[in-house]
């Protein structure tokens, strides 16, 4: 029991990341993929999403994968996002507000 609460107590990590809808649907599609491959190749128990900014304004909040959050993993996601993408510096665990968020 006593194992149980301090898995239930555990801070976690959050890493954002953010990406700007492109004119190119399929790039910004092998984007998400790639995204999702690399943050699987850092297994852990932290929080990882995926805020998309849409050509019609809407802001899409996407659960991805658990993974490490690390500033390895955040710099190389920025990398594949290229210049439509980024990520915010890593923080504690929030809930966003007023983002309705979807499971990858």
């Amino acid at each position: 029991m006593r194992n149980a609460r301090a898995v239930q107590n555990r801070v976690t990590a959050t890493l954002r990341f953010f990406l700007h809808e492109s004119a190119d649907a399929d790039a910004d599609r092998a984007r998400l993929d790639a995204l999702i491959a690399l943050i699987s190749s850092h297994p852990g128990e932290d929080a990882v999403r995926l805020f998309i900014h849409a050509h019609d304004g809407d802001r899409i909040e996407l659960t991805m994968p658990e993974a490490r959050a690390c500033e390895e993993l955040r710099t190389a996601g920025i990398e594949l996002l290229g210049t439509n993408g980024g990520a915010e510096p890593l923080s504690a665990s929030q809930r966003t507000h007023g983002v309705e968020p979807l499971e990858v």
